[in-house]
């Protein structure tokens, strides 16, 4: 997807297991993009549990990564 921040960035939907409530996020991250690309190459990889982190930067933005 193209967003305001630049282009080439995917969109994760994802759901919180402790809390049941969805959320979404842009990522422009080579290595989290390279994941979902390998999950989408199986025939069985949509949906897949896997444990995502957030890490506040500068201040006030945040960057997620899978663990």
């Amino acid at each position: 997807m193209t967003t305001s921040h630049g282009e080439d960035r995917y969109l994760v939907s994802f759901r919180d297991a402790q809390t049941g409530e969805w959320g979404k996020f842009f990522t422009s991250s080579e290595e989290m993009k390279n994941i979902l690309d390998q999950v989408s190459d199986r025939e069985d990889g949509f949906p897949f549990e896997i444990v995502i982190q957030s890490e506040v930067f500068d201040g006030n933005k945040v960057k997620y990564k899978f663990t």
